[in-house]
């Protein structure tokens, strides 16, 4: 695997098969931080790169308050 582009591809590709593999919703924590700011961007580009119909599985983003500031 080469550039960053084809990495970040590959991952997106490893998320609409782990997606669409079952209906058990996923949640998502969001503390903000760069790590699940990054997760949370990428769940929203695979789930945009689906077609409409196959957006069937809930997805929660929930925010998680670490105290620690930016």
């Amino acid at each position: 695997m080469g550039n960053l582009s084809e990495k970040v591809n590959a991952v997106l590709e490893d998320m609409k098969e782990l997606y669409l593999h079952d209906s058990r919703p996923w949640i998502i924590g969001l503390s903000g931080g760069k790590d699940s700011t990054c997760i949370t961007q990428l769940v929203y580009t695979m789930l945009l790169s689906l077609p409409p119909e196959k957006r069937t599985k809930t997805v929660y983003v929930l925010s998680a308050d670490v105290m620690v500031e930016s």
